[in-house]
């Protein structure tokens, strides 16, 4: 067995395997495997490239690359996964995420919406969907037509060709969902909690 080129430092342990760098933190929960694992090339290639597969869709990440039945996708989001692949964090949610918005009739729905998401702090969830704000009345009915019940746990729909696609209309027909801030600056009542999956966002 041979060892590879590497250098360990108080939090981290940066190594060279078949021509690429890698920065591994001491919060990555395969570190102490890698660190065991510095005289193993094939064992440190399985640690530092896990293939990791969503059970209904075809995606996968693999050597720095996230695919889709084998073609290759470049996005922000892909970005964000690789990222977070390669630094030992959570990324499942945001691989589900992904197989959501493939799910989107529109793609011109989907094509800016993470980077829209990322700049407006929304969180993402672990079965791909993400959290936004809304503010309603006291009564938890929906501020403009009274009608839609927003009690915690309630599901709200309406039909999709119903729904306004203007980007740049912040107020057209349709469920409306925001940031926490937008929701506090919009007139009087309650804010709830919304959880939207990618695949109903039409605007």
């Amino acid at each position: 067995m041979t060892t590879v080129p590497f250098i360990l430092a108080a939090n981290n342990i940066i190594l060279v395997l078949n021509g690429k760098q890698h920065v591994i933190h001491n919060t990555n929960p395969n570190f102490t495997q890698i660190k065991a694992a510095l005289n193993d090339e094939v064992k440190l290639e399985k640690l530092l490239n896990p293939i990791k597969e969503i059970k209904d869709i075809d995606f996968r990440v693999d050597h720095g690359v996230v695919t889709f039945q084998g073609e290759e996708i470049h996005s922000v989001l892909t970005e964000r996964i690789i990222t977070c692949h390669e630094e030992g964090l959570p990324f499942d949610g945001l691989m589900k995420f992904l197989a959501n918005c493939m799910r989107n009739p529109r793609k011109e729905s989907v094509d800016d919406l993470y980077r829209f998401l990322e700049h407006g702090g929304f969180p993402i969830t672990s079965d791909g969907c993400f959290l936004g704000y809304k503010k309603i009345k006291s009564d938890w009915m929906d501020c403009h037509s009274g009608t839609f019940d927003n009690h915690p746990g309630n599901r709200i729909t309406m039909p999709r060709d119903e729904v306004v696609h203007e980007p740049g209309h912040a107020c057209g027909p349709g469920l409306h969902v925001g940031t926490l801030n937008y929701a506090r600056n919009f007139g009087d009542g309650r804010i709830v909690l919304v959880k939207v999956n990618p695949k109903d966002v039409v605007s």
